[in-house]
């Protein structure tokens, strides 16, 4: 499926809110009628505070028959398949170990850790299994993998079939199996050869992982949701290097028939898309018939719908904060999201766009209601925590204001995946996000933590902290010290918007601009193309390296292996090429690219690692 830019023409029926009369339809149309990705900033006050939902009943497919539901049991956890991978990943580890008895966590263990077995290499975890629920993880060791030599995509997915199929880690049922879209992992090392400015030497791209992912179907439908995923990483001479595995085997139990009408499935949707209405257009992009799999109890079939939110100016954007001169092409793109129906019944709870985080970031002392959300209440931030263990990673929040409620609940969901994980890690900021909090002071908000999540729409070098229009923070107005420097404590960073990270594969001198962020930081992550809203990613990655993974290569892991990727959907990117969404880019210091969330030492400067996924 690919998105389109322009639809609003074809659509046979129009639910909309009451002030779309009060924007004017033609201005709508002029808007949606753009084609490039950006549009240009308007220091202006407007009085919409509401949009339209645009949905046509044709797009509700009809379902004419029962479905089949499934109940879901887990597979015995594949312990000798993963200690195949060791010899590439752990080389020093003979066999898998209780997490609880590993160097890296004799002394505080993991939450609920009793069912961990894994293998460490150096000071990271390099592969866990959990013998309750069969879930598996093998990440490699990115510092020693070589360029790939002789394998293409056709010999890639050929191998991994077969050895899949022959170790019988997937195993078999009445649902069906194949193997999906290939993805290569690209990297370059960039040098900075000059000791008083920048000069930037690349020390030429190559690849050095394959990808291959495995898509569950029950009869025609694709299965989404956090379980039923499989995917395995083949380096050269396709040794093995990396694995996740999240897939129960399913039985039927019952069936379910659709008794509502398209009407009454499309009324349900555009009550999830609602609050993103408020100050916004939203256009339904699809709507189709799946399975959801929550990795969980269930395999229930669902109404699987994407939506694209174009953001209407709602009040004054200004950027006095910044150094660097607001251009047109310095706006971002719209929202993406992802929604769910049941069919017939709910027999397990399914994600919902309704779902507010249990507790709204707060704000900077001063800071108006208008400057936040016309419609969220303000709470001031607390006082800084102090007394937290200098081996014990702190976390910090920063959340785009006045815009939709999905960025603060991914934040909740990283937020919620370290500290249920493992009792090291404490939130001591979770804030609605202001450019003074990463540029202007000699000592950004940023740095007085160990782990930070930004959550805002992004662009080549910059994001927002305003809605996707205003209050822009530019990479090149971070101060010349950087983050993580002496005296500073930032040392991953997690900036969760589109496209902030440009590669070797969208121009050639992408990588002057990171210089000077780099003074003790390990790691940035982050997406070269757009990506969605809520993905369902932070959760999965924060869990995962709060067990001690490497940080970079998990990320690019969890985000290639989301099911809010699945369908290859295509989006304009900043040069207005239709690349895929979703894919993630890292950028590490040299020497800590395999770096766990608990190595909190200052890194080094003038050599970077950039990665990312092609395409």
């Amino acid at each position: 499926m690919t998105y389109h830019k322009i639809t609003f023409f074809r659509v046979a029926l129009t639910f909309s809110v009451p002030l779309l009369v009060a924007t004017g339809l033609a201005s709508f149309q002029r808007a949606a009628v753009e084609t490039t990705a950006f549009r240009s900033l308007h220091f202006m006050e407007t009085q919409t505070t509401k949009g339209s939902i645009r949905l046509s009943v044709e797009q509700i497919p009809t379902i004419d028959f029962p479905l089949r539901v499934f109940r879901l049991t887990a597979q015995r956890a594949p312990a000798e398949f993963i200690e195949r991978f060791l010899p590439s990943v752990a080389p020093n580890a003979k066999q898998l170990e209780p997490l609880a008895q590993l160097s890296i966590h004799r002394k505080i263990p993991p939450k609920n850790s009793e069912n961990l077995v894994g293998a460490v290499d150096g000071d990271h975890l390099a592969a866990y299994a959990d013998l309750e629920s069969g879930d598996a993880l093998v990440l490699p060791t990115i510092s020693r993998l070589k360029p790939l030599r002789g394998i293409d995509e056709a010999n890639a997915t050929r191998l991994a079939e077969d050895l899949i199929s022959r170790s019988g880690v997937i195993g078999k049922d009445e649902t069906r199996v194949t193997a999906g879209n290939v993805q290569m992992l690209a990297r370059e090392r960039a040098v900075n050869e000059s000791t008083t400015g920048v000069r930037t030497s690349l020390m030429g791209k190559a690849n050095y992982l394959t990808l291959v992912h495995f898509r569950r179907y029950v009869d025609r439908y694709a299965v989404y949701g956090p379980g039923s995923r499989a995917l395995l990483a083949l380096g050269q001479g396709a040794s093995l290097q990396g694995f996740i595995r999240r897939w129960k085997i399913a039985a039927v139990s019952d069936t379910v028939a659709e008794t509502r009408s398209r009407d009454e499935v499309a009324r349900e949707i555009r009550t999830q898309l609602e609050q993103a209405a408020r100050n916004s257009d939203v256009e339904v992009l699809s709507v189709k018939v799946g399975y959801y799999d929550a990795n969980r109890g269930y395999l229930q079939p669902v109404y699987r719908f994407t939506s694209r939110v174009h953001h209407l100016e709602t009040g004054p954007v200004r950027n006095h904060h910044l150094q660097t001169p607001v251009k047109k092409e310095s706006l971002t793109d719209d929202d993406y999201l992802i929604g769910y129906v049941h069919v017939g019944r709910e027999y397990e709870e399914l994600p919902s766009l309704l779902r507010s985080p249990r507790q709204q970031p707060t704000s900077p002392p001063g800071a108006s209601i208008k400057e936040v959300s016309p419609f969220d209440s303000v709470a001031q931030t607390p006082p800084l925590i102090q007394q937290v263990s200098a081996d014990d990673p702190t976390i910090g929040c920063y959340i785009v204001r006045n815009d939709n409620e999905n960025w603060s609940d991914d934040a909740e969901e990283f937020s919620d995946g370290l500290t249920s994980t493992s009792s090291r890690f404490t939130l001591i900021q979770n804030v609605w996000a202001f450019p003074d909090q990463f540029v202007g002071k000699a000592n950004p908000e940023i740095n007085n933590v160990n782990v930070a999540i930004t959550e805002a729409h992004g662009n080549w070098w910059l994001f927002t902290t305003y809605m996707n229009n205003g209050d822009i923070v530019n990479i090149t107005d971070i101060p010349s010290t950087g983050y993580g420097g002496a005296g500073h404590r930032l040392r991953y960073w997690i900036i969760h918007s589109c496209e902030v990270i440009p590669t070797g594969f969208d121009l050639k001198n992408y990588a002057a601009r990171w210089w000077h962020v780099f003074s003790g930081l390990h790691s940035i992550v982050s997406y070269r193309t757009i990506m969605r809203i809520d993905d369902d990613v932070s959760g999965p990655f924060a869990e995962v390296v709060a067990l001690g993974v490497p940080f970079a290569s998990s990320w690019i892991f969890e985000v290639s292996n989301a099911d809010a990727y699945d369908d290859d959907d295509r989006e304009l990117n900043h040069a207005n090429k239709n690349l895929l969404m979703g894919r993630p880019a890292t950028i590490s210091a040299c020497g800590h690219v395999d770096d766990s969330i608990y190595n909190l030492k200052r890194a080094g400067k003038n050599c970077l690692w950039f990665q990312w996924i092609d395409g």
